[in-house]
């Protein structure tokens, strides 16, 4: 299976608003930073994503680490 099949599986099955995949450090720290933005202004927001330690403390929600 392909990422991109892999990624839209995964938000079809958690019903996430958004899926966000960093595969490393500095797309953790902006990912993580988004993540927070995002929550800040619709906290009910559902998202998904992986990632690395920062998107992991950003909120919450399910988490795959890579």
């Amino acid at each position: 299976m392909k990422p991109l099949e892999i990624s839209l599986n995964i938000m079809a099955k958690n019903k996430s608003d958004v899926f966000i995949i960093c595969g490393e450090r500095s797309g953790d720290l902006h990912g993580s930073q988004i993540v927070k933005k995002l929550l800040s202004e619709k906290p009910n927001l559902k998202i998904h994503c992986w990632g690395g330690d920062l998107m992991e403390k950003s909120w919450g929600y399910s988490f795959r680490k890579l």
